[in-house]
């Protein structure tokens, strides 16, 4: 803010006190301040700011403080001149008694004891002695509260000199006693000094700039500026230190602008400026983010030859980590440890910090070596530092060990400090060790109890325990605490993102309860002008976000069914967010979900914290009618059908589902490591694989359409001869290793079938059935299907079977996996039928795409069907896209790397494409 000069204090502390800034005779270098010499002159210092500044002190008014100019004609004038000062005590005219002035002694004098000898009136009054500073501070601080102390020292303040005043009044302020400081400092100043000139000579440069410094913050600003004004009316001359006091007084007030023209002023006036000068200097550097003033204070520090305190450098080194150019941190302390100033605990953090911003962690570790070697004790924000660096990195076992230094240093483990390594750990997929450290932090009372339930709720989120999230909700609530919008968003989150059909129920079921409770409350405005309607949904959470936004088109729907297409106006526009936070991932997620072709909203622009979307109201009518948008979400109950939701019998069918998928899936990874590695097929067969595949297909979809994975087997198997050379090429002559292309199409089929039939069973829980299903093909029909006979056939298969071996019988494709996922996914739908496109998107058909792409050859079974259930998911706008179930039961945190990156876009372009 540019200061106009209109502008008075009035000593409550809401304003900034410029015009007392130009008292104080500082002149601003800024163009556009008013300029000096206005010959008017106004007064700014009134009883009732002096009465804030001093509290408890009784004064008069005081009409003689004059100001420098200002353009204002509404300020008083006042006489240009310093005037004689009235007494601004209420007992002042009748104390001190007028004496001649006494020769004034050092402080080191040895002086009479106050209390062992004459020379004292009476108890704790000093009178008629030399006194020495400590038994006037043992006086004082002997002293009841809000005692004047101007009867017990006057008489021995005129044998002390200016020094030893400022000695005085400094150990006052420093003793808690800083109004005593300035009651006997205010009672110097209005005396008259033709009356009272054994006082005359404790007013110069050494006693005010002792007081200037007195004043710590915004409420004592004014002060200090009346004080340097009065300065240069009594012609005392400011030197290094009032300014750089100064100085100081602006920093730790926050007027930084008023700094800079303090220190713009000392130099006009000639002097020069000392290591605290720089050192305060240097903080205003840092609050204005002006790095590049701060390193070059250093070179002017080298040219005065002044050396640099640590201080200096860690005040240089943290003003460039805030203005994020941590390289030029890193320099500064080269430049440190070159000059051969020993670091600090600071120094250590500062550039500790700066490595891990650069992503140089290694470095950062090498300087924490080094700081415990130099006997510096790492303190919780270098810990923190490093921790939280660990866990953008997923460096779980960096975190862990980081976490056992602070429990062997005994140092406090915040729940910040977990949270940290919890997030490292589960960054690298080790569920387990977060699952420990939370296990950890929850027994620790400390860090426990300081941890409120949403960050608990979180912390758990991130270990996948979204049970335990849900169960620490469940006890706030039983608990008889109302859990606001956050914790409630928080334990959404937990829920939701698991993405079994279970924990999404309970999500809808605390949803509804906050809705219930007033916790979430949706708002509705119609803009006539347009005419539209605007939705504003309060969310702080992601998935919250897509519940409510769904709750919505549930109604909307309803509504539009009801009263027709007409309700919505023109166009509707949804807002999501409070406006307070912006919500992490929430901007993507409506991007996916808004790509999904059918939906016929838009996001807009960013709209500050908040996520905008929009729609015309007829596609949205129209969309809403239809059965696409049912198709979007998995689960939408009846808010009414959420009272009664059984729980606990959630819980543990998705405990044992989760178990029965995760054995499942330990079998079939043990019988995909029996598999060949195909990365490196013949080219003639490379060639000719998606006409082969079509013709699997065509087989399959002929002879047994109720087994989908049948195709998908059997090209495994077909893909494993040609790895091992069995199959013939087209164009080459036949040699006696090879097997023709119909003969091992068929074998491939046969044994296909005998692996589908195997799986359809274990699923169904029973061999013994006597469903198509659960019956193999017989030879003859896959022999006919192929137009071969039944012995060439058996010849393909014993030629498989001995050059494969085992892999024969690994009975795993991506298709089989993937229905395993999707079985994880279905965990808790009770009575209510879900669809798998609801939770898995066109997965399942992605399947078939996926294995005519050359990169799936390289990709497990098990990770081919997590890259293609990923892509389902984004591809249908669910989010998220990779379930924490999946993540607990695969062990994999995202299944798409660098890697699966372009076979993951294919795949989400081919979905929308399919039928």
């Amino acid at each position: 803010m540019v200061p106009t000069g209109h502008e008075i204090g009035d000593g409550t502390g809401s304003g900034t006190l410029y015009p007392a800034y130009y008292a104080a005779g500082i002149r601003p270098i800024t163009p556009g301040y008013p300029s000096v010499g206005n010959p008017q002159q106004y007064i700014v210092v009134t009883p009732t700011v002096q009465q804030q500044i001093h509290p408890g002190v009784s004064v008069h008014p005081q009409v003689n403080m004059t100001m420098v100019s200002a353009p204002s004609n509404d300020l008083v004038p006042g006489p240009a001149a310093m005037q004689p000062l009235q007494p601004m005590y209420s007992h002042a005219p009748s104390w001190p008694p007028r004496m001649q002035a006494q020769p004034r002694q050092r402080v080191g004098t040895v002086w009479t004891d106050v209390t062992g000898r004459a020379g004292h009136t009476a108890a704790g009054v000093l009178t008629g002695q030399a006194t020495s500073v400590e038994d006037i501070l043992q006086l004082l601080r002997s002293m009841p509260r809000g005692a004047s102390a101007i009867p017990a020292v006057a008489d021995s303040l005129r044998y002390l000199d200016s020094r030893a005043l400022a000695a005085l009044l400094k150990e006052l302020s420093k003793t808690g006693l800083r109004e005593v400081a300035f009651g006997i400092f205010d009672w110097l100043r209005s005396l008259n000094g033709h009356m009272h000139p054994e006082y005359a000579g404790l007013l110069d440069v050494f006693t005010y700039t002792t007081m200037i410094a007195q004043c710590t913050n915004h409420v004592h600003l004014p002060t200090a500026l009346e004080l340097v004004n009065e300065m240069r009316s009594r012609s005392i001359p400011l030197n290094t230190h009032t300014y750089s006091s100064m100085l100081n007084v602006c920093v730790k007030s926050g007027e930084v602008e008023m700094a800079l023209d303090v220190f713009n002023q000392m130099l006009v006036e000639g002097l020069q400026p000392n290591l605290v000068t720089y050192n305060t200097l240097l903080e205003v550097y840092a609050k204005r983010g002006m790095w590049r003033e701060a390193v070059g204070v250093l070179d002017n520090l080298e040219r005065q030859r002044l050396v640099p305190e640590p201080r200096t450098y860690n005040i240089v080194m943290n003003a460039c980590n805030a203005a994020r150019q941590y390289a030029s941190c890193i320099k500064v302390h080269a430049r440190m440890v070159f000059q051969k100033i020993p670091p600090t605990v600071g120094t250590y953090n500062a550039v500790i910090l700066a490595h891990c911003k650069l992503d140089q962690l290694g470095a950062a570790q090498q300087v924490f070596r080094e700081m415990q070697q130099q006997g510096c004790q790492p303190t919780h924000t270098t810990f923190i530092t490093l921790l939280q660096t660990a866990e953008t990195r997923g460096q779980a076992e960096v975190a862990v060990s980081l976490v056992e230094q602070m429990q062997s240093m005994s140092l406090r483990l915040t729940p910040q400090c977990y949270a940290a390594a919890i997030g490292a750990c589960a960054a690298a997929g080790q569920l387990a060790s977060a699952r420990k450290l939370l296990s950890e932090m929850l027994a620790s009372s400390k860090a426990g109890m300081a941890a409120p339930a949403h960050i608990i709720m979180g912390l758990q989120d991130k270990c996948c325990d979204w049970q335990g999230a849900f169960r620490t909700y469940q006890k706030l609530l039983a608990s008889g605490v109302r859990p606001d919008n956050q914790t409630t968003a928080t334990a959404i989150e937990a829920l939701w993102s698991a993405g079994n059909i279970g924990s999404c129920l309970l999500a809808l079921q605390v949803f509804e309860h906050a809705c219930k409770q007033g916790v979430f409350r949706l708002a509705v405005s119609v803009h006539t002008a347009e005419p539209a309607v605007e939705f504003t949904l309060p969310i702080t959470g992601t998935c919250m976000a897509i519940i409510s936004l769904w709750r919505l088109l549930a109604e909307l729907r309803g509504r539009v069914l009801r009263d027709g297409p007409r309700i919505l106006r023109n166009s509707v526009a949804v807002l999501l967010g409070d406006g307070q936070s912006v919500v992490a991932n929430l901007q993507a997620a409506m991007k996916q979900w808004c790509a999904v072709p059918s939906v016929p909203f838009v996001v807009r622009p960013s709209h500050g914290q908040q996520v905008l979307l929009t729609a015309q109201a007829a596609e949205l009518a129209q969309w809403l009618m239809g059965e696409q948008s049912l198709m979007l979400c998995p689960v939408m109950p009846p808010a009414a059908d959420l009272e009664h939701l059984p729980q606990q019998t959630l819980l543990d069918l998705e405990a044992v589902s989760l178990a029965e998928c995760r054995q499942r899936l330990k079998d079939a990874r043990s019988r995909e490591a029996k598999l060949l590695h195909v990365n490196a097929l013949p080219a003639a067969y490379s060639q000719a694989r998606a006409s082969l595949w079509q013709q699997l297909q065509t087989a399959a979809a002929t002879l047994r359409p109720s087994q989908p994975q049948l195709p998908f087997l059997a090209l495994v198997l077909l893909d494993q001869a040609a790895a091992t050379g069995l199959l013939q090429q087209q164009g080459v002559e036949a040699a006696m290793s090879t097997v023709p292309e119909a003969w091992m199409l068929a074998a491939s089929m046969l044994l296909g079938s005998q692996a589908a039939t195997a799986i359809t069973a274990a699923a169904a829980g029973s061999s013994a059935s006597t469903s198509s299903n659960h019956t193999p093909l017989t030879e003859q029909q896959v022999a006919g299907q192929f137009d071969v006979t039944a012995e060439e056939m058996l010849v393909a298969v014993h030629r498989l079977r001995d050059a494969c071996g085992a892999a024969v019988k690994a009975n795993v494709c991506a298709y089989t996996v993937a229905e395993l996922y999707l079985d994880a996914m279905l965990a808790g739908q009770l009575d209510r039928k879900v669809a798998a496109s609801c939770l898995i998107g066109e997965a399942l058909s992605l399947c078939a795409v996926a294995v005519k792409e050359a990169s799936a050859l390289e990709i497990p079974p098990s990770h081919l069907a997590a890259v293609v259930v990923a892509a389902g998911r984004q591809a249908q706008g669910l989010y998220p896209v990779w379930p924490k179930v999946l993540w607990v039961l695969t062990g994999i945190s995202n299944p798409v790397g660098e890697m699966q990156q372009l076979l993951l876009q294919n795949l989400v372009l081919e979905a929308g494409r399919l039928p």
